[in-house]
């Protein structure tokens, strides 16, 4: 029914939508924040209408899109006036008619269009059939992309993305996630919100493995004290000396000098025993701090 043996024309140029096109189509606009993953987006398209065969009485046309917009849209819609004509059939799109006006609306093969592109291939683009003596023109067509928002690099696909690789759009390419804050994009278990602790570096020769921007030691001793400082002080007879913390001995500590040294990450700790020693010089008596022990491990950090 499309050849009629007719020549082909192009009957008229639609400009790109303004936003009381999208009002009469009911889509709304939004406002996002930068970091915020939105549920649509309006995206501008403009349109013409060409007609492949015109019998007179009839005509059988075709309708390109053109995407002028800078994202990309994942669905469209068009509504054509048949001035009176009867709408025989239509492809390549989902179709009704309301009076003397068509609308057009894309199928899951021709809804993608990239900016400054048309529907790929052009052999998808929608077309239709009608009886009549009037032609018809394109009142408004509009493009709808979703998802819209930022979206980050994740080289180690673990789910967080890098911030300092980002992008705005609403198709993102592979490999880009909603999420950021990826500290290190290089390992996998390097992330915002890890909670284990681990004995060597990440990838990016660092022990910040949460992203938290500082380390989180963890012990793995018997009782995870850390290093309490201490320092001997004669006692009031000076014939005998006292232990005396610099600070409060943590609890877990159980009130003694038995404690871990706090190694730097990955290291090894110790455990010690510490206590004082009273000594006599021709100065008079005086004090020193001792200890002995052995390693209690290694230092776990995240």
């Amino acid at each position: 029914m499309r050849n009629h043996g007719y020549s082909s024309r192009v009957l008229l140029v639609a400009i790109p939508l303004a936003v009381a096109s999208a009002a009469f189509l009911g889509i709304a606009y939004e406002t996002k924040s930068v970091a915020q993953i939105g549920p649509a987006r309006v995206v501008s398209l403009s349109g013409t209408i060409t007609i492949d065969s015109d019998w007179g009485g009839g005509y059988c046309a075709t309708l390109h899109l053109t995407n002028t917009d800078s994202v990309a849209s994942n669905t469209w819609t068009a509504t054509v006036d048949l001035k009176g004509a009867t709408l025989s059939n239509a492809w390549n799109a989902t179709s009704s008619v309301s009076g003397a006006i068509m609308t057009l609306t894309s199928v899951d093969f021709n809804g993608t269009i990239q900016p400054g592109n048309g529907i790929e291939p052009p052999s998808s683009s929608p077309g239709f059939c009608a009886s009549g003596t009037q032609r018809p023109t394109l009142v408004s067509v509009v493009g709808s992309a979703t998802n819209c928002g930022t979206y980050y690099l994740d080289n180690d696909h673990d789910g967080y993305g890098n911030p300092a690789s980002s992008l705005y759009t609403c198709s993102p390419p592979a490999n880009y996630v909603a999420v950021g804050g990826d500290c290190c994009d290089s390992d996998n278990l390097a992330h915002p919100g890890q909670t284990s602790y681990f004995q060597t570096p990440s990838r990016c020769s660092s022990y910040d493995y949460d992203c938290s921007g500082s380390n989180d030691r963890k012990s793995n001793g018997a009782t995870g004290c850390f290093e309490t400082p201490f320092r001997c002080m004669l006692n009031a007879s000076r014939t005998g000396c006292n232990a005396v913390p610099t600070a409060p001995l943590p609890a877990a500590c159980n009130g003694g000098f038995t404690s871990y040294d706090t190694a730097q990450c990955g290291q090894t700790w110790f455990v010690s025993t510490k206590g004082c020693a009273f000594y006599v010089t021709p100065a008079g008596p005086g004090c020193t701090s001792w200890s002995n022990g052995g390693p209690g491990g290694q230092q776990f950090c995240k």
